[in-house]
C-alpha cells in the first residue's frame, strides 16, 4: 500500500488520474481513448478544431466555492459502462469531513477521500454524495472528469445521433442494448456483480 505521505508533491504521469486509469483499467481506458480520437477526428469544424485537454475524458467540472458537498444522486449522463474521476482539494480533515458515501445495493458505505487522491467511480450506476464539512475553517472543492454516454453512442452510431437513424437501424440499436452493456462491463479488470 502506498502511503499518502510518500507520494511526490507533483505526481508523475503514472500517478495522475489518467495514468492510474490507463494502468488499472486498460481496456476501459482504450475505449475512452478511441472515443476521444474519434470525436477529435470527426467533430472538428473546418476552422475550429477540437482539442482535448482532459486526457481521455471529454469533460471536466471544477466544483469550487468553499465548502462543496453534494446531495444523493447518480450521474445519469455518464457512460453507463464507465467511470468518472473525483479529486478533492483544499484544506479539510478527510477523516471527519467531506466523506464520499456510495450506495452499494441498499447499503451506504462511507469513504475517506484525502485531497489530491483520485477516486474512480461508476457514478451512473451507484448513487453517491459527499457529507458536509465539519470544521468552520475547512475548505473543500473537487475536480471531476467524465465522458457522457451520448458521446460513446454518437461514436458507435458512426457520428450520428439516434434521431438520425432509420426505423430499421433504431430497432437494431435498441435490440443490441443488453449486448452493449455486457461488452461495456467486460472492459473492467474484475467482474462487477
Amino acid at each position: 500500500m502506498v502511503s499518502i505521505l510518500s507520494l511526490p508533491r507533483r505526481p508523475s504521469s503514472n500517478l495522475s488520474s489518467v495514468g492510474i486509469f490507463k494502468t488499472r483499467f486498460p481496456k476501459l481506458y482504450a475505449r475512452y481513448h478511441d472515443c476521444m480520437v474519434y470525436v477529435v477526428q470527426h467533430a472538428s469544424l473546418k476552422d475550429a478544431p477540437i482539442y482535448n485537454f482532459w486526457g481521455v475524458f471529454a469533460s471536466l467540472a471544477v466544483n469550487a466555492g468553499g465548502q462543496v458537498w453534494t446531495l444523493d444522486h447518480t450521474d445519469s449522463d455518464n457512460y453507463l459502462g464507465g467511470l468518472c474521476v473525483v479529486v478533492g482539494f483544499g484544506p479539510f480533515d478527510f477523516r471527519r469531513s467531506a466523506k464520499l458515501v456510495i450506495d452499494l445495493g441498499g447499503e451506504s458505505v462511507e469513504f475517506e477521500l484525502p485531497p489530491a487522491i483520485p477516486l474512480f467511480l461508476p457514478s451512473s450506476i451507484f448513487s453517491h454524495y459527499n457529507t458536509r464539512i465539519v470544521g468552520g475553517d475547512e475548505r473543500r472543492g473537487s475536480l471531476v472528469l467524465w465522458t457522457s454516454g451520448k458521446l460513446f453512442q454518437w461514436m458507435d452510431l458512426g457520428a450520428r445521433c439516434r434521431k438520425d437513424l432509420s426505423a430499421a437501424e433504431l430497432k437494431l440499436w435498441l435490440d443490441g442494448v443488453q449486448e452493449r452493456i455486457r461488452t461495456a462491463f467486460d472492459l473492467f479488470p474484475f467482474f462487477l456483480t
